[in-house]
């Protein structure tokens, strides 16, 4: 192989090849002579030696827990409804009332309300039909409260104490009509028991009420 240029040759030969025998030696000097590179030493970090940076924690000023104190609710105030201010015995069915007085008793003596029904019952009415209201219970309460409240199509007032206030005292077993309600104005029981006369006059105007 023919090469010109003799620099070539180190691409082809080894150092050693191209080299005259007389040039080894000095080569082999100049080698010896150049400065070996130092080892690169890498020292290795032991993490687990390595003491852990100290960080400051900022003081916290724990409060103790306050116990939870539970209170109870308060139950809800019962509403109830008020009795009715106007008391009275019987279903009103048709809008009959009776005003009657007995302070004794919550309506009417017992006697005294069988002596009525039997009365009544003759014309048709029973105690379903009717409203005995007696007025010593309600002091105070006028007809035209009364009437307000009752809105009666048939009004039996018996005896003077069962006048209402407000009412001027109609003429007595004269039964007065306006419109579709009537009113009669009686005896009361205790006037009639054993005088004939005024039972009599009683019965002839309460069966045309």
């Amino acid at each position: 192989m023919l090469v010109e240029n003799p620099l070539a040759l180190r691409y082809i030969l080894p150092d050693d090849v191209y080299l005259l025998r007389n040039e080894k030696p000095v080569f082999a000097i100049a080698e010896s002579k150049a400065p070996s590179p130092e080892p690169i030493v890498q020292q290795a970090v032991n993490i687990a030696e390595t003491p852990a940076p100290i960080v400051a924690e900022p003081l916290i000023n724990i409060t103790p827990l306050q116990p939870t104190v539970q209170i109870p609710a308060m139950p809800e105030p019962t509403t109830q409804t008020p009795m009715s201010a106007f008391k009275y015995l019987g279903g009103f069915g048709k809008q009959f009332l009776v005003l009657v007085n007995y302070p004794a008793h919550e309506f009417m003596d017992d006697a005294h309300l069988n002596a009525l029904e039997a009365t009544l019952g003759r014309i048709g009415f029973t105690r379903a039909d009717i409203a005995i209201f007696n007025l010593h219970q309600h002091a105070g309460k006028t007809y035209a409260e009364i009437r307000e409240h009752f809105k009666p199509e048939r009004t039996l007032i018996m005896g003077a104490d069962a006048l209402p206030h407000g009412l001027k005292q109609p003429p007595t077993n004269q039964v007065i009509r306006a419109g579709n309600r009537s009113l009669l104005y009686t005896f009361s029981f205790t006037d009639m028991l054993g005088n004939k006369e005024n039972t009599r006059a009683f019965w002839e105007q309460v069966k045309t009420i």
